[in-house]
């Protein structure tokens, strides 16, 4: 073995089915993931199994999404309505474990995040999105506790 990289590949499918519901700004979504080893030189890809490393890292996740999207009116004419995005999303994990070199993952429900996000624009062509989530943890051999965050993004548009 020439390293101790987990050197992973992953692969999404997404379907979108943003008017299966009829409700405007209401999109149900579905992902399928499948992670896989890059090279058989890495943890995951030779199998290493001294101690907990094992490479299970390869395996598919299942992500349920529910988006919402609504506007609430400017507190005064000259401010336009804000766009909020709601987001959540339940995970079947089915093999995926977060730790290349980790001891495996019981194939079950593993988390539900919980989230929201607007985009300010700034002028110039600037957009700024800041975004809080929230993971609720169900599975320990995947992830032990709950989880906040917080991102801001920024788009240069040209």
């Amino acid at each position: 073995m020439t390293g101790d990289a987990a050197d992973l590949q992953e692969l999404h499918a997404i379907l979108s089915l943003p008017k299966v519901t009829g409700v405007e700004g209401l999109v149900p979504a579905y992902v399928l993931v499948k992670l896989w080893p890059n090279s058989s030189n890495s943890l995951v890809g030779a199998g290493k199994t001294a101690g907990t490393m094992r490479g299970s890292a390869s395996g598919f996740a299942h992500i349920f999404m529910l988006d919402y999207q609504f506007a609430i009116p400017g507190p005064i004419s000259s401010i336009p309505e804000q766009i909020i995005r709601l987001h959540s999303e339940l995970v079947f994990n089915d093999g995926v474990d977060p730790r290349p070199n980790g001891p495996g993952v019981d194939h079950d429900w593993s988390n539900l995040v919980l989230g929201a996000a607007t985009d300010f624009d700034m002028g110039n062509n600037i957009t700024l999105t800041p975004a809080v989530y929230h993971q609720l943890s169900f599975e320990d051999t995947v992830n032990e506790n709950d989880e906040w965050w917080a991102t801001l993004g920024a788009k240069y548009a040209f």
